[in-house]
């Protein structure tokens, strides 16, 4: 009969369908036209060698190139109703967004209003199949098999350029006007996104879920899965989840969750970070620790571990707030505290809220001396080897305890060890010993001259076997237990002694 089967063309062939449900532009080395059976529609078209095709009628789709291509029509119809391509795959979609729906940096220049921003979109792959909507050949849906990659690269400075790799894709298109909503990457993915400027960022993960912002078609959130890994310059991250939200840069670890540089490492439940406000915010069994710079006596200086409910570090300025059954503790000392304010660069720390510092000292013998001090408050500067307590302060060592209104210890650090230069007591001192009760408004301590003087008020020592004593000063020797007195015209020395029956 007379009926068209195919058409067999060779030899730079370039044909463009003007069929309105159609609208087609293909060039290749060699193309087949097979005609469906008792009708002149086509059932598929077959391209091979460096075949470029163009739906000159999708909105999404700008241009498809692969070494072989198949388009396969349905039944008494001219829409395209897939795509299949091998061979060095490579689609360029269309995109656009309005400067109105643009948040630029602070360091961009102002774009004019309703400006169109362009950004090329482009996948690469090995093997693609992408699917129509019937009776539109608008694409729904586009599947990329093998090792691919996907690019945002944009035409304007003020946009971030993306860069998306896997083992495979999925792209899902929403109706009616074609525009990209979510796609899928699955296996060995690898996401980098170079920002107009700062810090190039680079994940990794077994499964990326991304969503489009329908008003701008941005790419609005990411979800990945699966041995997720960040890194930022020095700083590294790892979980099981991510969720990245873009339009508010910031990004949320969840499942055993960590955040790590060459200076610190959290761990945490939940890890969020904040990238504009550099701000890295930690909740639940929050653990971290803190790496010190320096060698004495050939050994590597401890590390200082905190932990808390809460936390919250400022990247920049490497502060870290921890709230919430916080504590802080090193190779001699715990700080227990409902908030601890750790400053890693100048090491000073503050406490507050029922304070209770436990201090592992060395005594006169060598051996380990525990001390425990409970206050309102505390603050620990590293720079001036200093130590103060503040509001009901009670320290408690042994079977002695002293109480006061403020407590100021001064330390020596000499080849990573600690011990203390003298310790200053005010307001209401109170000090208790075995046999023996002291009090005044002020009490110092001397180490090097082991002695504790008081003053200021009254002091008074009450002893249970000699008796009591005042003076203006009172000075207790340490080394053999006796103590001076020292009396002025305005308070008078006075001794008490219990005579033996």
């Amino acid at each position: 009969g007379s009926q068209l089967s195919r058409i067999e063309a060779r030899g730079n062939v370039k044909t463009k369908s003007l069929e309105p449900g159609t609208m087609l532009q293909v060039q290749a080395e060699k193309v087949d036209y097979n005609f469906a059976e008792d009708t002149e529609l086509f059932d598929n078209i077959f391209a091979q060698g460096n075949v470029i095709t163009r739906p000159l009628k999708t909105h999404s789709l700008k241009e498809i190139s692969a070494q072989q291509m198949t388009l396969d029509f349905p039944p008494n119809s001219q829409t395209i109703n897939s795509l299949t391509a091998k061979g060095q795959v490579r689609i360029l979609f269309s995109h656009q967004v309005t400067s109105k729906n643009h948040k630029s940096s602070k360091n961009d220049k102002p774009l004019p209003k309703d400006q169109k921003l362009s950004a090329q979109r482009i996948l690469t792959s090995p093997y693609v199949q992408a699917y129509f909507t019937p009776g539109t050949s608008r694409v729904i849906r586009i599947e990329a098999v093998g090792p691919s990659t996907f690019k945002e690269i944009p035409n304007h400075p003020s946009l971030e350029q993306k860069i998306l790799s896997a083992q495979a894709f999925r792209l899902f298109y929403k109706e009616p006007l074609g525009n990209l909503e979510r796609f899928i990457a699955e296996g060995a993915v690898h996401f980098k996104m170079v920002p107009p400027s700062g810090p190039t960022r680079i994940t990794t993960s077994h499964q990326l879920i991304a969503l489009f912002n329908p008003q701008n078609h941005k790419m609005s959130q990411l979800q990945q899965t699966g041995n997720f890994t960040y890194q930022e310059l020095s700083q590294r991250a790892k979980a099981k989840t991510a969720f990245h939200y873009i339009d508010q840069s910031l990004m949320q670890l969840k499942g055993e969750a960590e955040i790590e540089n060459d200076t610190s490492k959290t761990q945490a439940e939940v890890i969020e970070l904040h990238q504009v406000q550099k701000l890295v915010k930690a909740k639940g069994n929050v653990r971290s620790t803190y790496y010190q710079s320096g060698i004495y006596n050939g050994q590597i200086v401890s590390p200082i571990h905190a932990s808390a409910d809460l936390m919250e570090f400022h990247t920049e300025k490497r502060i870290g707030h921890y709230s919430n059954n916080a504590k802080f503790w090193g190779k001699d000392r715990v700080v227990y505290a409902e908030k601890i304010l750790f400053d890693s660069p100048t090491k000073k720390l503050t406490a507050s809220g029922k304070v209770t510092s436990i201090f592992s000292l060395p005594n006169e013998e060598g051996k380990s001396k525990h001390t425990t001090i409970k206050a309102n408050r505390m603050i620990y500067n590293h720079a001036d080897k200093n130590i103060f307590y503040q509001g009901q302060v009670e320290t408690i060592s042994g079977q002695d305890s002293l109480q006061s209104e403020q407590l100021n210890i001064f330390l020596n650090q000499e080849n990573n060890n600690t011990s203390i230069k003298q310790i200053i007591a005010k307001g209401d001192v109170r000090i208790t010993q075995q046999n023996r009760t002291s009090s005044s408004q002020v009490a110092e301590y001397f180490s090097q001259k082991k002695e504790v003087v008081l003053w200021g008020g009254s002091p008074k020592i009450i002893d249970r076997e000699q008796g009591s004593t005042t003076g203006a000063k009172l000075t207790i020797d340490l080394n053999n237990g006796t103590f001076t007195i020292q009396g002025n015209p305005d308070n008078r020395t006075v001794t008490r002694r219990r005579l033996s029956q």
